[in-house]
């Protein structure tokens, strides 16, 4: 469709690209005498700005294969992919779902790089010698570890915030329609998530502060001066190996199919070989161990990395030989905010940054380094792109390999080996779509893959709101949804994932063989069958399952859950003994829900509805409509050929008082009360509306649950002059007819 926001994307994209052509030609005509020099590479120098003008002049020119090839989005998706890039470089954050988290997200980042540059500037002001550090750097580092905890913290969605801070400052009531059938119905998940949003401020208020209080006091107390240079080397050896036992370790063990050589998990839970779980799981000791390591690495060894550094290179990042004093504090405050945000976020590769980092520039390049502060900030950044390539190669081969012809189609298998020439550019185009972070797009039945314009990371991801499964009942919705159910495991913390794939795809197909298929049970070598070793693949099958799209991780698992049954209506209602039991479960809900309501005084003192019911308050009233049945109605009257006040009170008296007693204030419940005769003509009244619904044949099945469906539905019919006293308040209609009905068939079921 037509989308307004493409006319401005170009005119847009050439002011961007002419404000840097000018910026840096001014920047390269007018340098200062100050020398930004990272790694042996002078930032200052007027060679890169000339460098970088050109290029963007290149580029400027080359706008209309540019814009002709689409190698550029629309402005909007640009600047929130701008704003997430930067945030999860520069500042450690996370990808958003809309422009508008990206833009707060951003900002936020921002504003605590502000309100913290303040203190370490500060603080780099101050005297420092070797066996003391300034105070002011003290709350430094222990509100720098505070604020990474809280904004490691934040979703991805702030909405919830949003609407959160709206409903305390701005409460608004909900108009509702009352012709709507549905406006009675409140969705309780905005709620909920408001709920949870408060009360994850509410901890991290006090987290914040123990955490602040607790790492100010820890550096304070020169822990950082004393005992170097022993302690980074213990805490590098910590961090090495329980991330290594936390993020390899541990779960390759727990795996299905661990490191694809073992043919079941090398520690089982409990439950594994129950064919039925009857009680909730049991929590194993490597279950335990692996929440506590990653506690004691997120919460305890990486925040004692960081602050150990900043402690020994914020006096040389600050030194005039370095950044000086106001460009090393932002260094300085950057660094260390990314650093902490990140292990807090995302710890599960932290590890591997560390240790090659410390190795890299320890004992290889050491003349290159540039203080371990500043090194752990770049190589963090080359880390997540670099694991960004493994992935997109392995996504590549997975695809091309000669041995997956099946996954394409025969065009694939003519097309592959012309492509295979193209194989080094092939690997560029991964590369750079590494870099930019954008996708590679399969071309040519998947034979080679090319690189799509920049996107945001959840750039896919939709929030998908429905209705809950009650709502939808009652809207008389039908939803029919094939899907995967996934399991992601993501810092010790269980998460589902519902897969939605259209059913008969080859993919879909592909994963649903996988997690069924017994991989276990495969005896070849190459063209042989000699076997495996017990407890272990055979060849073929370890191959083959390194060579997936996807990773079978766990194939028996205890969720609470719930289960949705087709029950056939014909087949519910089909004999008259059935019928009658959802008539009795109608009047009953009639009955509960007229007793129990907030306006059942002002309906018994309603002069209008007393006028009209006045007939119905004879103690010898009975009403012979024809529509009653004596095969469906528990309380018909065989003598009085009708539904006698009499016989209603004989079967229903009981339900009545019993209603009533749950009532905070009582009300008379007598044989011959102003309640009961309003419960009488209520009841008389619905199962009138049924059988003018089923056009007055209720001993047929698609008549019935024709009327039934019509009444599910809301749309009641007053044709008899004696229930034209509902008039007085329609408001029985909907809130105590309509649910009982509603009530029955759910209680029938």
């Amino acid at each position: 469709g037509h989308n307004r926001i493409i006319a401005y994307s170009r005119p847009v994209y050439f002011c961007i690209c002419c404000g840097l052509i000018w910026l840096l030609d001014y920047g390269s005509r007018n340098l200062t005498a100050t020398k930004f020099k990272l790694y042996g590479i002078t930032f200052t120098n007027p060679l890169v700005f000339i460098s970088a003008r050109d290029l963007v002049i290149v580029f400027t020119l080359c706008f209309p294969i540019v814009f002709f090839i689409g190698l550029l989005p629309q402005v909007n998706t640009f600047v929130m992919y701008l704003c997430e890039q930067l945030d999860i470089h520069i500042f450690g954050g996370n990808a958003t779902t809309s422009l508008l988290a990206a833009l707060y997200s951003f900002i936020c980042s921002i504003v605590a790089v502000a309100l913290l540059y303040g203190l370490c500037y500060g603080a780099l002001k101050d005297s420092w010698d070797g066996q003391h550090i300034p105070v002011l750097f003290s709350i430094f580092c222990g509100l720098l570890v505070a604020v990474s905890y809280h904004l490691s913290r934040q979703s991805s969605d702030p909405s919830v915030l949003f609407s959160l801070v709206q409903s305390k400052i701005f409460p608004k009531t909900e108009e509702k329609n009352p012709e709507d059938p549905l406006s009675e119905v409140k969705d309780p998940l905005p709620e909920k998530l408001r709920n949870s949003v408060s009360e994850r401020l509410q901890s991290d208020l006090v987290v914040c502060i123990v955490i602040g209080v607790l790492y100010f006091a820890i550096h304070v107390s020169t822990v950082f001066t004393v005992l170097q240079p022993a302690l980074k080397y213990v805490l590098y050896t910590l961090v090495g190996f329980v991330g290594f036992v936390t993020h390899y370790v541990l779960p390759q063990v727990r795996k299905q199919l661990p490191w694809h050589c073992f043919s079941h998990p090398l520690l089982k839970t409990l439950e594994y070989n129950q064919y039925e779980v009857r009680n909730a799981a049991t929590m194993m000791w490597f279950e335990k161990l692996h929440v506590w390591l990653l506690f004691v690495e997120k919460n305890i060894i990486y925040p004692l990395i960081v602050l150990n550094e900043l402690s020994s290179s914020a006096e040389t990042i600050a030194s005039p030989k370095k950044l000086d004093t106001e460009l090393g504090a932002l260094m300085i405050t950057i660094a260390g905010l990314k650093l902490l945000r990140s292990s807090f976020s995302s710890p599960t590769y932290q590890y591997v940054t560390v240790i090659f980092t410390v190795l890299f520039f320890k004992f290889d390049y050491e003349a290159f380094s540039e203080t371990m502060l500043l090194d752990l900030f770049f190589m963090s950044i080359l880390f997540n792109k670099l694991w960004e390539l493994l992935y997109k190669l392995q996504f590549v081969y997975t695809y091309i390999a000669p041995w997956q012809i099946t996954w394409g189609s025969a065009f694939h298998a003519f097309a592959q080996p012309f492509a295979v020439p193209h194989s080094a550019m092939l690997f560029i185009q991964a590369a750079v779509s590494a870099f930019f972070s954008t996708p590679l797009n399969p071309f040519l039945g998947s034979a080679i893959f090319i690189t799509s314009y920049v996107r945001p990371v959840k750039f896919w991801e939709r929030d998908y709101k429905v209705l809950p499964l009650s709502s939808r009942l009652e809207c008389n919705g039908t939803i029919s949804t094939h899907c995967n159910l996934r399991l992601l495991e993501c810092n010790g913390a269980i998460l589902t994932h519902c897969n939605l794939r259209l059913p008969g795809t080859y993919c879909q197909q592909r994963e649903v063989e996988a997690i069924t298929e017994g991989v276990e049970e495969d005896e070849g070598f190459c063209c042989c069958e000699p076997g495996h070793i017990p407890h272990m693949l055979s060849f073929n099958a370890a191959f083959s399952q390194r060579w997936l799209a996807w990773e079978v991780i766990v194939t028996k698992y205890i969720l609470e859950g719930y289960s949705i049954t087709d029950n056939s209506a014909a087949s519910m209602l089909q004999v008259f003994d059935l019928r009658k039991v959802l008539t009795t479960y109608y009047v009953k809900g009639i009955i509960y829900y007229v007793t129990t309501s907030s306006k059942l005084e002002e309906w018994l003192a309603n002069e209008t509805m007393q006028e009209g019911l006045r007939l119905c308050a004879d103690r010898n009233y009975v009403d012979v409509d024809p529509t009653f049945n004596p095969n469906i109605d528990e309380d018909y009257d065989h003598r009085l050929a009708g539904i006698s006040r009499e016989s209603f009170c004989v079967i229903y008296l009981n339900w009545i008082e019993y209603c009533s007693s749950r009532r905070a204030k009582p009300v008379d419940v007598d044989k011959d009360s102003s309640l009961v005769t309003l419960c009488y003509g209520l009841c008389v009244l619905g199962r009138r509306a049924l059988g003018t619904a089923s056009h007055h044949m209720s001993s047929n099945l698609e008549s019935f649950l024709y009327g039934l469906h019509a009444l599910f539905k809301g749309d009641f019919r007053i044709s008899s002059i004696r229930d034209e006293w509902i008039f007085a308040d329609m408001e029985l209609l909907r809130k105590v007819v309509v649910p009982g009905i509603r009530m029955s068939i759910k209680l029938h079921q």
